[in-house]
């Protein structure tokens, strides 16, 4: 027994062809702000469109050659709610076919800070060359500002994807397939922060079940996930994008 492993695909060009069709070559992959497939020739135009600006009807029409906004504005909500702070000036990816009117959509990658304080906000997060900054350009926009409202009344009303029940609920299914494996992890694992690598500053902890993986698991659900919905809601209406009408 080596440990728990957590299979991921890479949202490069095999993986966009493979969900939206082609071939590989026929897309461009941005990890980062960088071409890892294809180049990052649009990419970079779609940035230049959005530093310029997109309050404009007609830049707002424009932008949307480059950026599918609805999926933009779910991948912005999904993070905030998560509370992702190691991003967004990297652990991202975004593609595109390499065709006029192609739009980018945007992945989740490499996001293990989140679901941490159920306080935290990410909604300021502006980071040139990254999603962030076409989001902040694009609140400029009131057109775009009632479609973010709708994703969110989607998303955080009405047994969404995000109201408490339904992302608890995930969730459970999840830590349920891992519960056993949890116990020969922490023996695989438990003293490797306490005795192999004591990185950064103790206390270093001999991790187990009972300690750590279930008190964390009772902090979810009775605090995160409760509480997480209304924070973030209420995060939106402080910056003036949900009305105070649910």
């Amino acid at each position: 027994y080596w440990g728990l492993y957590n299979p991921t695909e890479r949202p490069s060009a095999p993986f966009l062809a493979s969900r939206f069709g082609g071939e590989p070559e026929d897309y461009d992959a941005i990890k980062g702000g960088s071409a890892v497939d294809g180049d990052a020739t649009a990419w970079n135009t779609a940035m230049s469109m959005a530093n310029a600006g997109l309050s404009t009807a007609s830049a707002y029409a424009a932008i949307q050659q480059y950026v599918d906004v609805i999926n933009l504005a779910d991948y912005m909500i999904l993070n905030h709610y998560g509370g992702n702070w190691d991003w967004d000036h990297h652990n991202w990816y975004a593609g595109r076919k390499r065709e006029a009117g192609a739009q980018f959509r945007f992945f989740c990658w490499d996001s293990e800070h989140i679901l941490e304080s159920v306080n935290q906000n990410e909604l300021s997060q502006n980071s040139n060359g990254n999603p962030s900054r076409i989001f902040t350009r694009l609140l400029s926009n009131s057109e775009f500002v009632v479609l973010l409202g709708d994703r969110l009344h989607r998303h955080l009303f009405n047994d969404g994807a995000l109201t408490p029940t339904e992302a608890h609920g995930r969730w459970t299914g999840l830590r349920t397939q891992i519960e056993t494996a949890v116990v020969a992890e922490s023996a695989r694992w438990g003293d490797y922060r306490r005795d192999v690598h004591s990185w950064q500053v103790g206390p270093y902890h001999l991790y187990t079940k009972n300690v750590h993986w279930l008190t964390e698991q009772t902090r979810l659900s009775t605090s995160y996930f409760p509480q997480r919905t209304g924070v973030i809601v209420q995060q939106y209406r402080n910056a003036g994008l949900y009305p105070t009408v649910d």
